[in-house]
């Protein structure tokens, strides 16, 4: 839309350049975010396309409670609501989403804390997701027994994602794993040590 043949073209540069001024500006410095919410690409890729697009919209949309809004617009962003994001907020903490590949192939933990990029997470919050892959599995195992805290909230994942780059071995791992996560029948609101960290589950999500 933006050529000679609009009148608009020979100033377009100086918006261009503002924003390459913003841009700048806006990557200076490093995150400070303490919370990682993990992202349930997995039980997104099961029910749903694996286009990026759509992985988007539905992965907004698991967080979102009460009505789901369309795509952008002021009006939906003020509907838009998110009890657990809202939760993390208002307790004082900020947060950046991590998914199984960020965690499973690029974070590390480090002391007691799961480091990713330049963010260094105290607390991963794991909210109504079904199913984790192993790889990932097996570095929240590690982030825990460290002496990281994972806070499970709606229901327990219950299922470990293979690929067929893992060896028998690190599935069994990955699903002995997975029972870390899981609280005992009938209880609502408990945590539970495990190794040096702490396993936390709330059944609310606005708690």
């Amino acid at each position: 839309v933006m050529n000679q043949n609009n009148s608009l073209f020979h100033y377009f540069h100086y918006f261009v350049e503002y924003v390459n001024r913003c841009q700048f500006m806006l990557q200076q410095g490093k995150p400070v975010a303490d919370v990682a919410l993990y992202l349930p690409v997995e039980d997104c890729f099961a029910k749903d396309s694996m286009d990026q697009m759509p992985l988007n919209f539905r992965i907004r949309d698991h967080f979102a409670t009460g009505p789901i809004t369309g795509e952008f617009s002021l009006k939906n962003a003020n509907l838009h609501h998110s009890n657990v994001i809202h939760s993390i907020l208002q307790t004082g903490y900020d947060f950046d989403g991590i998914d199984f590949w960020s965690i499973g192939q690029k974070a590390r933990v480090v002391g007691r804390t799961l480091q990713c990029g330049d963010c260094n997470f105290k607390y991963l919050v794991i909210h109504k997701t079904r199913s984790i892959e192993a790889r990932a599995m097996l570095k929240i195992n590690e982030f825990v027994m460290a002496g990281g805290y994972v806070l499970v909230t709606g229901f327990a994942p219950s299922e470990v994602r293979t690929s067929v780059d893992l060896s028998t071995e690190q599935i069994l791992r990955a699903k002995r794993a997975l029972k870390i996560l899981q609280r005992e029948p009938g209880s609502k609101n408990q945590s539970w040590h495990v190794g040096k960290g702490i396993v936390g589950f709330v059944e609310g999500e606005d708690e």
